[in-house]
């Protein structure tokens, strides 16, 4: 049992697991990475470089890549990365 609130914290982290699902997305609109890529670059300020790890699933992405995801989807955030407890 946790004793304080940093180990509550700290339990609540570890248990959380994040889901990427920016290549699932580009799928459902008939994008490739290369067109997903081009997209992006011209909506939002997104480095392409931030763009290949957001498609190939990275889970550790700023906030406000999440928010300009969720726009160019016109998704929620919950939509582009996931969080399951």
């Amino acid at each position: 049992m946790p004793r304080n609130s940093k180990d509550v914290q700290m339990l609540a982290i570890q248990k959380v697991k994040r889901i990427n699902h920016v290549a699932e997305l580009c799928r459902k609109k008939g994008w490739d990475k290369k067109q997903f890529i081009r997209q992006a670059m011209y909506y939002t300020t997104i480095s392409d470089r931030t763009l290949e790890k957001a498609y190939d699933g990275e889970t550790k992405l700023d906030m406000n890549t999440v928010e300009n995801l969720a726009q160019l989807f016109d998704v929620s955030k919950d939509e582009v990365l996931e969080s399951v407890w």
